[in-house]
């Protein structure tokens, strides 16, 4: 599979996320938050990886946009476990800088998808 941009991002973000939260899992015991981030943080590059076999336009939209969307969870557990005392601060500001480039760059593919489908 040639590798998008937003793919690319998205898969080296995915392990990094994994690690952060089996470190705040170990340390404070924390189980629902980070199981929650490491799923929606796992689940963008897994739709951006079925969108590059899209079936159509509307297929390739759609899993855009729930990466979109999953990418957008992600910033936000990030923020909770943040001011919640769960991540230091360079941490939480390298993850959520990665995250926000993924958005970013999906959410422009998104807009251009969309204008061409209309």
């Amino acid at each position: 599979m040639a590798e998008s941009l937003m793919f690319t991002k998205a898969r080296k973000l995915a392990p990094k996320i994994v690690i952060l939260s089996d470190f705040i899992r170990k340390r404070y015991g924390e189980k629902d938050m980070t199981n929650q981030l490491k799923r929606s943080a796992t689940s963008i590059g897994a739709n951006l990886a079925e969108a590059h076999y899209a079936e159509s336009t509307a297929d390739l939209l759609h899993k855009q946009k729930i990466a979109l969307k999953e990418a957008n969870e992600t910033k936000y557990w990030l923020e909770v476990l943040y001011e919640s005392g769960y991540l230091a601060e360079a941490d939480y500001k390298g993850a959520s800088g990665a995250v926000e480039e993924i958005i970013k760059i999906v959410a422009k593919s998104v807009s251009t998808l969309s204008k061409r489908s209309s």
